[in-house]
């Protein structure tokens, strides 16, 4: 390597490493020019050989030019830089926040640039956006309604402008993949994101282990389940959507699991992270209200089951249990579900006045711990998901809601009888009429599987 070469590597480290850390700047910028200026005085003795005192004069003349940009550039690289906050991704959102923090000496007076950069392809160079003057933040809101191209994976780089080119100073850029709805981003990525929720000791609505294989080779573990066959029959259907695979042939968007613990699922769609969520939730306007969300059609009935110890409590002979013959026994609910809010708003009642004793648990391992230990007389929860805590001593009933409870829940009757529904974003109003259609499609094809997985595993269990 020639003595070129190498200064040319040594300056080129040097700048790389005052820009990460500018505190290095004065060290190196003195290294440098020592560097320099042993170059220059050496190759001095050849020009005066060559071109005599004028040529020393032109050469310190350049030197002097030089070493005045270098120090510009030194100096410019030696500043602080905008450094932008960490952005989650990928991001559903219409109006992305970009904030970033500032420590020059002119950070009272310096106004920035955001400049975007497309990784996708979808247009291209940069598109570049004024920031005024102390202002640390940019909402893209404006942008990305008015700019429908500004979507995808994108990088994203905060300017800080001074005066002139050497005083610019650009942050570390930062990529985003940011997409306007779910339809956008499933479009591009042909991948469905869904919130799940399981219990391990379930292995029926949602859950992970091995996949039963004839080849006695295989020892594949995925997400498995009623809830992951609807998804999976929902992402079959988009494959076959127009707005979503356009002229494409063999078009396939697969599905991308992501577990939340309970009752996160819910909200999960909110937070832009998943398309939506399936984890048998009972549609209620309440949850809607409180998690800001939208729930699909029903795919499937709720309704309320009764587990009880057989030895205990004798109801083999009967459809259903009703709703007073409960009270005075300790119930066993899963926290936040419907079966809870339904005692707790009994209880509230004259008719009954807090005669339900309710004993909220986290998790389905925790309530049939409580139904082991005979810690609680029933467990009271979604008819279905009752049969996961069923075994050879305790069995399933449905609870009756009959007159008198409906006379006494009057307008909140609703919201205990409502199916089960998948939890979308509010702003994902067209995937909603995709799903509903869907459903409505596949309503009998969607009864038979779950009426398949409950007679295969839990037809003793009434």
């Amino acid at each position: 390597m020639s003595d070129v070469s190498r200064a040319k590597l040594t300056i080129t480290e040097s700048l790389s490493l005052i820009k990460s850390n500018p505190a290095t700047a004065i060290p190196i910028s003195i290294a440098i020019v020592a560097v320099v200026l042993n170059t220059v005085i050496g190759g001095l003795y050849g020009v005066f050989d060559k071109w005599g005192a004028q040529g020393i004069v032109w050469a310190v003349v350049a030197v002097l030019l030089l070493s005045l940009i270098l120090a510009l550039i030194l100096l410019s690289l030696a500043r602080e830089r905008p450094k932008i906050k960490k952005i989650k991704s990928p991001l559903l959102s219409r109006s992305l926040l970009i904030e970033w923090s500032y420590d020059g000496t002119d950070k009272n007076t310096v106004g920035f640039n955001i400049k975007i950069k497309s990784l996708s392809g979808k247009f291209a160079g940069e598109k570049l956006f004024d920031v005024p003057p102390r202002m640390n933040f940019f909402n893209f809101e404006n942008i990305i309604n008015k700019n429908e191209n500004i979507y995808g994976k994108l990088s994203i780089t905060v300017e800080a402008k001074g005066e002139s080119l050497f005083f610019k100073r650009n942050s570390d850029p930062i990529e985003v993949e940011i997409y306007n709805s779910s339809i956008q981003r499933i479009k591009e990525t042909k991948k469905l994101r869904i919130g799940v929720h399981a219990d391990p000791a379930e292995h029926f609505f949602c859950y992970y282990g091995r996949v039963d294989s004839a080849d006695s080779k295989a020892n594949l573990t995925e997400w498995q389940g009623f809830d992951i066959d609807l998804c999976r029959l929902i992402a079959k259907e988009l494959s076959h959507d127009n707005d979503i695979c356009v002229n494409e042939d063999n078009c396939n968007i697969e599905i991308v699991p992501l577990f939340y613990s309970w009752p996160e699922v819910i909200y999960a769609p909110n937070n832009f992270d998943v398309d939506f969520s399936v984890a048998s939730i009972t549609i209620s306007k309440q949850r809607e209200n409180e998690f800001n969300i939208m729930f699909s059609s029903p795919y499937a009935n709720a309704g309320l089951g009764v587990v009880f110890n057989k030895k205990h409590n004798d109801y083999s002979g009967l459809e259903e249990i009703s709703v007073a013959s409960l009270a005075g026994k300790k119930i066993g609910v899963h926290q936040g579900t419907t079966s809870s809010a339904l005692l707790n708003l009994l209880n509230s009642t004259d008719r009954f006045n807090g005669r339900f004793s309710a004993i909220a648990a986290e998790s389905n391992p925790k309530l049939s711990s409580m139904l082991l230990n005979n810690e609680v007389d029933f467990v009271v929860y979604d008819y279905v998901r009752a049969f996961s805590l069923a075994d050879d001593f305790h069995r399933v009933k449905r609870l009756n809601i009959d007159d008198e409870v409906i006379n006494i829940l009057g307008d909140n009757y609703d919201e205990f009888l409502d199916g089960y529904g998948v939890a979308i974003s509010q702003i994902n109003n067209d995937l909603k009429e995709k799903i509903d259609n869907i459903i409505k499609l596949k309503e009998k094809y969607i009864e038979d599987i779950l009426n398949d997985r409950i007679k295969s595993k839990y037809i003793t269990m009434v």
